[in-house]
């Protein structure tokens, strides 16, 4: 003979509203974190000249939307890493921007 577990209404009525405090945490915590969005470039050597401005642009672009609530409600954030103009410098940022 089988044992049966008998929850009824009131049961049902406590794992509905555990089900919904779970999903409401857990989609606060994935809108407080932020859409973090990696940028490699050359901030020094003779690139610089042309990469600043670039930069502050990105910074004032993300000030921007983050102001006006972020992406789905999430802020906007980016990581700058420079490649000092050499290519090995740039795989090695990227796979740390990657592994992060």
């Amino acid at each position: 003979m089988r044992n049966r577990v008998k929850c009824g209404i009131p049961g049902l009525a406590i794992l509905t509203l555990l089900l919904v405090v779970l999903a409401t945490v857990a989609t606060a915590a994935a809108q407080a974190k932020p859409i973090r969005i990696g940028e490699i470039n050359s901030y020094s050597g003779l690139a610089t000249v042309y990469t600043f401005p670039y930069k502050e642009g990105l910074l004032m672009a993300a000030k921007e939307i983050n102001d006006a609530g972020g992406v789905l409600g999430r802020p906007i954030e980016f990581i700058f890493r420079d490649d000092k103009l050499k290519p090995d410098e740039a795989v090695k940022a990227a796979r740390e921007l990657v592994g992060q």
